[in-house]
């Protein structure tokens, strides 16, 4: 009897509890970019050429990538795949920089199912650079279009209206790519890697 009247009451206290969460503010059509990201010309159309191209602009460092004596130079001579988690394997760590300083590279990846909005979100928020395979292609994230719901328990709900996305084959302006929630498959966003560099 007794374990029956604490169920009840503990799902009546979750009941409550739900009931407490209720909206205050509802923002659409928020913009957050990644500022100062540009790639280069890429000098031909193979997958790892492309991957150079993007962790270079990701990097936005000529020390660290990817030209003649970065700290990646070695890692990215040899590598011929697009898997992003193979990428982070490759790139994270510390390494010796020509001028005598280290870097520590980390890395952060996430695949599907884990891929979120909340997730993309907050990456953009930050500023962070996010490679993003999509479509069994590999792009970088340049800009996200969401609405947001917060609740009155300090949480967020969001919903990506668009991307942009860089992609160094592109013959698009500036190489630019568009996701657009209503028109794309989000399912073929397989993976995301998150990068980020910290010179000591």
């Amino acid at each position: 009897m007794r374990v029956a009247v604490f169920i009840f009451v503990a799902c009546i206290a979750a009941m409550a509890q739900d009931a407490i969460k209720s909206t205050v503010a509802y923002l659409p059509n928020q913009t957050a970019r990644i500022h100062h990201v540009q790639l280069r010309p890429v000098l031909s159309g193979s997958p790892a050429a492309s991957l150079a191209v993007l962790l270079q602009a990701a990097f936005h460092d000529p020390e660290i990538c990817c030209e003649k004596g970065s700290a990646l130079q070695h890692d990215l001579e040899t590598f011929n795949t697009s898997s992003l988690q193979a990428v982070g394997d490759r790139v994270k760590g510390r390494r010796l920089l020509q001028g005598g300083r280290w870097i520590t590279v980390d890395v952060e990846y996430v695949e599907e199912p884990s891929v979120t909005a909340a997730v993309l979100v907050g990456d953009a928020l930050q500023s962070k650079l996010v490679l993003m395979e999509w479509n069994d292609h590999v792009y970088l994230l340049k800009s996200v279009m969401f609405d947001e719901t917060r609740y009155n328990d300090g949480s967020s709900d969001y919903v990506i209206r668009e991307m942009v996305l860089l992609d160094p084959q592109s013959k698009a302006r500036n190489h630019e790519v568009t996701f657009d929630r209503h028109k794309d498959n989000w399912g073929k966003i397989k993976s995301l890697l998150t990068l980020t560099a910290q010179k000591d």
